[in-house]
């Protein structure tokens, strides 16, 4: 009586977990067999490209700058350009000395000297001052293009715009080293020609551009 009552006891203490273990594995059954929540897949991006190189061959304020950077350089080279003459002038004078007059060449020949290295001196100060000056052109266009693109990518739709590095070639004969850092530079394996808006952005820069009025020389009796 007492074993009966044992076990009917461990049977009514079994009967829960039997039915507990039960619904685990129908809940486990019917989570495997429900179908995953589907993948949100993104949206395509769109994409433009451009070509740096030919947009600022294209752009009016590109030509614009660039006259107006020649002008000046132009204006900068005539007093170096004196300088050679009167050079050129010292050195027919000092050929045309007789042998007898000495000192007259040798005191020729020290100012021709001087005007040589101070003509020289000019020439290189110019040269810096020009690829300074470039380098500064160079930095307002690509602004000018950064801003341009940004307005424009956002107009039409783009999603993101970048440039076109394909006309960078691999050069014929190089280093492993200057080949792999032409390769490593290179961005654009392949694009698509629609995908290319250089023209387009080049038409609207133009558009917007207003060139600066064309100054004139003052008028010494101020009329």
């Amino acid at each position: 009586m007492h074993t009966t009552v044992i076990r009917s006891g461990l049977a009514r203490l079994a009967a829960p977990a039997c039915i507990a273990l039960a619904a685990l594995g129908i809940g486990s059954h019917y989570s495997a067999a429900r179908p995953p929540a589907p993948l949100v897949s993104p949206a395509p991006t769109t994409i433009a490209t451009i070509d740096l190189v030919k947009l600022m061959q294209q752009l009016t304020k590109a030509a614009v700058l660039n006259n107006q950077l020649k002008a000046r350089n132009d204006e900068r080279q005539k007093s170096i350009n004196e300088m050679v003459d009167r050079l050129k002038l010292m050195k027919d004078e000092i050929d045309a000395l007789p042998k007898t007059a000495e000192k007259e060449k040798r005191d020729l020949f020290v100012k021709a000297y001087e005007l040589e290295q101070t003509a020289a001196g000019r020439r290189d100060a110019l040269q810096r001052v020009i690829n300074i000056e470039k380098g500064e052109l160079i930095r307002e266009l690509y602004q000018d293009i950064q801003a341009a693109a940004s307005a424009f990518a956002v107009k039409n739709g783009y999603d993101l715009v970048i440039v076109d590095d394909r006309a960078m070639l691999l050069p014929d004969q190089a280093t492993e080293e200057q080949m792999n850092m032409v390769i490593q530079n290179k961005r654009i394996m392949f694009a698509a020609e629609t995908l290319d808006v250089t023209a387009a952005l080049a038409q609207e820069m133009n558009n917007q551009y207003q060139a600066p009025p064309a100054t004139t020389p003052a008028d010494p009796a101020g009329k």
